[in-house]
């Protein structure tokens, strides 16, 4: 997951939380405190988008404490459907993707409804832009498919977490900066970028936080092989 965000507004902390059971990983927002991703010894992955296509007069409260909330109380991705508009009265609107071995569902919350959807595909890819929504995420979409049918018919799970990160989530197409998936505009970027993978015996989060994004950027060698730089963290199950 790439978290854009504006250039002031920096991380904090990284979050590995092992003191309670289940054992939690997640970075942190050095504003608000919360986060937008993060995972769980029981192989839960959650991560959490703004929706800037809809609005909530009663938002008062912080997104970014949702994700930490649900990781020390969640166990699967199915949980994701007990949640309903009064549990999400007083936040602003937001799409949150749950995953684990087994399944994957998306809550999409407008500010008065609640909508679930249950991914079956093997990739999918979703986004958020304040900018030009509706053309960003036509054209990251459009990104996404070309990625996919590139893709061999088969690749270990290594190969896989090294492709998309490579061939996507690192991709900047001059003179489209800012509905690149590497974004760049004048007030906001992409600050840093999350991965996250789930087998049996253990959940691992690879964190690749401004310093490393920035390093992307300017030495562009390193965009080979990604996966060997970031911040790794890991808990088992």
């Amino acid at each position: 997951m790439n978290r854009d965000e504006a250039r002031s507004r920096h991380e904090g902390d990284f979050q590995q939380l092992t003191h309670s059971q289940p054992h939690r990983l997640f970075p942190t927002d050095s504003l608000a405190g919360g986060t937008w991703f993060g995972a769980n010894q029981k192989g839960l992955v959650l991560a959490l988008l703004n929706r800037y296509q809809a609005s909530n007069p009663n938002g008062h409260k912080s997104r970014g404490l949702l994700i930490p909330h649900f990781l020390n109380t969640w166990l699967s991705a199915s949980q994701i459907a007990e949640l309903d508009a009064r549990a999400l009265h007083d936040y602003n609107p937001f799409d949150l993707i749950a995953s684990d071995n087994q399944q994957t569902w998306q809550l999409s919350w407008d500010g008065i409804d609640v909508r679930l959807k249950q991914h079956t595909e093997s990739h999918f890819s979703f986004s958020s832009s304040a900018l030009n929504t509706n053309q960003v995420l036509d054209y990251r979409q459009s990104l996404f498919k070309d990625w996919q049918q590139k893709l061999p018919r088969s690749m270990a799970p290594s190969e896989l977490a090294q492709s998309v990160l490579r061939d996507f989530h690192l991709q900047q197409t001059p003179s489209a900066e800012t509905q690149s998936v590497l974004m760049d505009r004048h007030e906001a970027h992409t600050k840093s970028i999350c991965q996250a993978r789930v087998t049996d015996t253990a959940t691992r989060l690879q964190y690749f936080d401004e310093s490393t994004v920035t390093r992307f950027r300017n030495q562009k060698l390193l965009k080979e092989n990604p996966i060997s730089h970031g911040l790794v963290f890991e808990v088992t199950s």
